[in-house]
Formats: C-alpha cells, sequence, structure tokens
C-alpha cells in the first residue's frame, strides 16, 4: 500500500475530525466500520473515540 492510499484509508486527528471521517463513512452507505487503536495508551484513544460529536 502506498503512503498516498495509507494516508487516504487510516483515521486520525481530533475527535471532531475522526467524528467527521466516520460520518462521511455513513453517507456513502457503510452499515459498519472496524477500528484499531494504534499506541501506547489505547484505553484514552478508546475514551476520546466515544466522546466524538455526532457529525
Amino acid at each position: 500500500m502506498s503512503p498516498e492510499e495509507a494516508e487516504a484509508v487510516a483515521v486520525s486527528g481530533s475527535t471532531a475530525q475522526v467524528a467527521e471521517r466516520l460520518a462521511a463513512y455513513a453517507e456513502a452507505g457503510a452499515e459498519a466500520v472496524g477500528l484499531g487503536l494504534d499506541g501506547g495508551d489505547w484505553p484514552r484513544q478508546a475514551g476520546l473515540l466515544t466522546e466524538a460529536p455526532d457529525a
């Protein structure tokens, strides 16, 4: 996978940016999304994901 392709697939950023990206998947017709959290503090990342505003 090229860096450009990886950038198009990976979801990162602030909670608002992630919510916006996931909303775009929903608008495109996605019924489910699989997420993996990367980093040493994954419990905090999971908590932040639950705080993402509705987009």
